[in-house]
């Protein structure tokens, strides 16, 4: 809700006051400033309005629009509609809207309330869910495969290979060896840093050599993960997998979980619920899921170190996260609240797991 200017510039220019002609003598002196009147204190002035958003000049339209969306609000939650009646426009939408959300958050604290409006509609109301991460990064480790592969594990190294194939391939998940993922840049930089100062000669080397099997392997594995065949095989390879380890046993459920959900969401990534700027939409500096979702290197040892000391220094800047939402519309009656996240709460928890199955792994 786009709110009045509360600061407006006044233009004004210093005119010489008319003066009756006569003699010097006869003009007064100036007298002391006399107490201004409290008048001012008491008048109550109505929003001014400015023509910045020129889709509310018809003003019944966006009322009508309005309040009949707040209307269908009312209704499914439980709430009597405010009477605004003897508020002028924007003011009263103004007024409808902070009771609204008021009234919301009684009945159902973790939703936001916002107005929104399409190539339809002006201005209607929607309640957004989000699914909070709790902060964390979500960067699974791509050494573990490299190691099994050296090891010639072939089983639980073709397994993993179908479950990052998913990971990238549908998911969406960003791999840091690409030039569009956000920590392609962030190792770059770690890289320079590293070159810059090499003091400290068993970290410069111990770093530096990590940074380069970073970027070798990594490439390989990219071009691995990008090819269909292994997303083609991934259940194939679930219901061959023989487990041997507890490691095993756990790699196998995770996997099996990410296929049944592949199955149930073939065409749900974990970038498809997120809308930039629908909340808080006059935040720049604000932290967007591809800074905290990606594949990485490793999660050990003194490259990773440095590397999240490095992200978390970055991320304490933003004030706001775009997380992925679930938003439902009012521009209809609605049977029930409806906020489905089922896919972000099982993708982010599964995730969370496979972090942790690679490192008992190692």
């Amino acid at each position: 809700m786009e709110r009045t200017p509360e600061n407006r510039t006044i233009c004004t220019g210093n005119r010489q006051a008319a003066q009756c002609k006569g003699s010097a003598e006869s003009k007064t002196k100036n007298s002391p400033a006399m107490p201004a009147a409290d008048g001012f204190l008491r008048h109550s002035f109505l929003p001014v309005r400015v023509n910045c958003h020129p889709e509310l000049l018809n003003y019944r339209k966006v009322e009508r629009e309005f309040f009949t969306s707040l209307s269908y609000l009312c209704s499914l939650y439980g709430f009597a509609m405010p009477d605004v009646s003897k508020q002028v426009f924007p003011f009263n939408l103004q007024c409808a809207y902070e009771y609204a959300r008021t009234c919301l958050k009684q009945v159902a604290p973790a939703l936001q309330l916002i107005v929104i409006q399409d190539s339809w509609e002006v201005a209607y109301l929607a309640t957004v869910a989000e699914y909070d991460t709790d902060c964390w990064l979500y960067y699974v480790p791509v050494n573990q495969l490299v190691r099994l592969t050296q090891r010639k594990q072939k089983k639980q190294a073709q397994l993993l290979l179908s479950v990052f194939a998913y990971l990238y391939q549908v998911a969406k998940m960003p791999f840091y060896t690409d030039s569009s993922s956000y920590l392609f840049y962030e190792y770059e930089m770690l890289e320079n840093w590293v070159q810059d100062d090499p003091e400290n000669a068993e970290d410069y080397v111990t770093q530096l050599e990590q940074i380069r099997q970073a970027h070798y392997f990594g490439g390989k594995l990219l071009r691995q993960i990008r090819h269909p065949y292994h997303l083609q095989q991934f259940e194939n390879r679930v219901n061959r997998y023989a487990p041997k380890t507890p490691a095993d046993t756990e790699l196998q459920e995770v996997s099996r979980e990410l296929l049944q959900l592949y199955k149930r969401y073939p065409k749900n990534h974990l970038f498809l619920s997120v809308h930039e700027k629908l909340l808080n939409p006059k935040v720049e500096e604000r932290l967007r899921p591809n800074q905290y979702i990606s594949f990485c290197w490793n999660d050990y040892g003194i490259l990773n170190n440095t590397l999240i000391e490095m992200v978390n220094n970055e991320f304490q800047e933003y004030s706001v996260i775009d997380l992925p939402m679930a938003i439902q519309i009012f521009d209809a009656p609605q049977e029930k609240p409806c906020h489905d996240l089922d896919f972000e709460k099982q993708i982010f928890g599964l995730i969370t797991q496979l972090m942790e199955v690679l490192n008992d792994m190692q």
